[in-house]
């Protein structure tokens, strides 16, 4: 909140990003708000608190957007292009899949 420059009667709705350990004490963060926003005297329109991603999950999510989705079959045959596989190897990995 100090990053602003606001004055008296601003009106803010404010979004608490928290981590699912901080959730539990959502409430107190909220008083804190609400508390300083009357010290200052601004209008609190609203808070809405979200869940703050972790690097983890924001990791999965970046490697997860440049991948694309693909079967079996082309898994399996790029596999013995790439390991040069023989046909009679390919032809029992061939009927396996289409088990």
């Amino acid at each position: 909140m100090n990053d602003y420059e606001l004055v008296e009667y601003d009106q803010l709705k404010i979004v608490l990003r928290l981590s699912r350990s901080e959730w539990v004490n959502w409430k107190e963060y909220k008083e804190k708000i609400e508390k300083i926003c009357e010290y200052k005297k601004w209008v609190l329109k609203g808070i809405k608190v979200e869940e703050l991603e972790t690097s983890v999950k924001q990791s999965l999510s970046e490697k997860s957007k440049g991948t694309k989705s693909v079967c079996n079959r082309e898994v399996f045959d790029n596999f013995c292009v790439k390991n040069k596989v023989s046909k009679n190897i390919k032809q029992i990995g061939e009927s396996i899949l289409n088990a």
